[in-house]
């Protein structure tokens, strides 16, 4: 028994289509494959970004202490960044960098309220607040308008001035 499945025959006991040429098997292995790539890319990501986030903060903490320099934090745009664009899976990436920096650039004692909980607490505004940008209120990343861009602004403001209000 033999049917006809767009111009490839495929026999009675393998009733899936066939719609690229390959057998079940080949498929499954294309999508084991497919699936190891894409853990491999979010590796060197990851690798990426900490290497990114390690040079940004400490060049910010450096330029802190120059006068007149003005009072940003690079790692919290590139956060938020990452967390715009990765979703859910970059939030550890995120905290676990945060940890590694409190440690390396100002050599915090991890087993303190200044080391794990502290890093880990300065950046839950800003999951909560690109967790929100993504769910409820998206921004088009492709695009960029002015809206969008206000709505990024709106959410990382508001970040540090509840954390500000919070502590008062």
């Amino acid at each position: 028994m033999s049917s006809q499945v767009h111009g490839e025959t495929s026999q009675g006991w393998d009733s899936s289509p066939r719609l690229d040429g390959r057998s079940p098997v080949a498929n499954q292995f294309a999508n084991l494959w497919e699936r190891k790539i894409i853990v491999a890319k979010k590796a060197w990501l990851a690798i990426l970004f900490l290497a990114a986030f390690l040079f940004l903060d400490g060049s910010s903490t450096i330029s802190l202490h120059w006068e007149g320099a003005p009072p940003w934090y690079l790692p919290v745009g590139l956060s938020m960044a990452l967390l715009m664009v990765g979703g859910p899976w970059s939030v550890p990436l995120v905290l676990l960098c945060s940890v590694i920096a409190a440690f390396l650039n100002y050599h915090r004692p991890l087993f303190s309220w200044c080391g794990i909980p502290g890093a880990i607490a300065i950046y839950i505004g800003y999951v909560a607040a690109a967790y929100a940008l993504r769910r409820w209120w998206p921004v088009d990343l492709v695009r960029g308008t002015l809206s969008d861009v206000g709505r990024y602004l709106l959410a990382c403001f508001a970040v540090p001035s509840s954390a500000l209000c919070s502590e008062l």
